[in-house]
């Protein structure tokens, strides 16, 4: 069964996507995972969870992914303040992030409840007119086809929040990071599924439902998770 979130209460999501200059990937997995991720899930009320990924398949190679209880808590003073003044040593890797990719958005809908082991991230967008359109077809039509792939565990509307991110951009000390507009996360247990799910999700399909499609597939293995 799909639960729609409650537009206005809704769990909201943060997706932190980056490449890092070579010479620095040692250092910033092991600051991110041991101080970045901890200290936002750990410390700021409201987050949920957090978990990392790496690509298999397409760019950029690092993407974050947070959970928190309502769109509240990324305008937050706890969480605002660790965007705005970070330490010494998350400033340097912060500064470092390559192309981009920084999106706050509300959890529209959500089908299956575990998490897997892989995870494909398609960035798409409404074609002009009324978006509700699309978001039917998706939540009705196409999320449900994607869960029955083998190997499939759950499937992810995301919307992003334009008025939220305006808000957090203001104060991050990185400024011009790139923003998705949709994005339907897949969570498998294989990366085959992965690859069906995304020649299932070609241009034509997603046209005919009133959606472009923004960037090809990324494939990921996740890396690491922490939670309250």
């Amino acid at each position: 069964m799909v639960e729609v979130t409650n537009m206005n209460q809704d769990h909201a999501v943060l997706l932190a996507w980056t490449d890092i200059p070579e010479e620095e990937e040692e250092a910033f997995n092991e600051w991110y995972n041991r101080e970045h991720v901890r200290d936002r899930v750990l410390a700021v009320p409201g987050f949920i969870n957090g978990r990392r990924f790496v690509a298999v398949k397409g760019a950029p190679k690092y993407l974050a992914f947070y959970e928190t209880e309502n769109n509240a808590v990324l305008r937050s003073d706890a969480y605002v303040s660790l965007i705005a003044n970070p330490d010494e040593r998350s400033r340097h890797f912060i500064m470092r992030f390559r192309n981009p990719i920084r999106t706050l958005a509300r959890l529209t809908a959500s089908l299956g409840e575990g998490e897997g082991g892989m995870l494909g991230v398609l960035a798409l967008a409404p074609v002009e007119g009324d978006p509700s359109r699309l978001r039917r077809a998706l939540i009705n039509e196409i999320m449900p086809a994607l869960l029955r792939f083998r190997g499939g565990i759950a499937v992810r509307l995301l919307e992003s929040i334009p008025s939220q991110e305006a808000v957090s951009t203001a104060r991050h000390v990185r400024k011009g990071d790139r923003s998705l507009n949709w994005a339907l996360l897949i969570e498998a247990d294989r990366e085959r599924t992965l690859e069906e799910a995304a020649a299932f999700l070609n241009a034509d399909t997603l046209r005919n439902i009133g959606a472009r499609i923004e960037m090809e597939m990324a494939t990921f293995r996740m890396a690491y998770r922490v939670s309250r």
